[in-house]
């Protein structure tokens, strides 16, 4: 996972400590698979400061692969737009998932509002 060319993430809030890649929480959404209130199941993962990610705990299934879009960092909400490629993995028992993409294309810090 990396940033598109000319895209930097801002100090969130101005002045405060530099965002990091690690900031970034790639998701995993069922396509089959539903939770006790018939909802997908929703995973989310970490990413470190190298841009290297994981989703764990992923049961069998196919997955829309996404990303949290708006991260709460104190006071302020770290707005981010990322592409994902491929935008769908295939999961199955004992498997690995390699080779998805997520780029970074724009990135945002404003106040949260009240």
């Amino acid at each position: 996972m990396g940033l598109d060319t000319g895209v930097t993430l801002p100090e969130c809030p101005a002045g405060g400590p530099a965002v990091g890649l690690d900031v970034f929480m790639p998701n995993a959404t069922t396509q089959t698979l539903l939770d006790g209130d018939s909802n997908p199941i929703v995973r989310v993962g970490t990413t470190d400061a190298t841009g290297a990610f994981s989703i764990m705990s992923l049961a069998p299934d196919g997955y829309d692969l996404g990303y949290e879009a708006a991260i709460e960092l104190a006071d302020h909400t770290l707005s981010l737009t990322a592409t994902v490629d491929p935008v769908e993995a295939l999961v199955e028992a004992g498997m690995t998932v390699t080779g998805v993409a997520y780029t970074i294309t724009d990135a945002s810090c404003a106040p949260t509002a009240p």
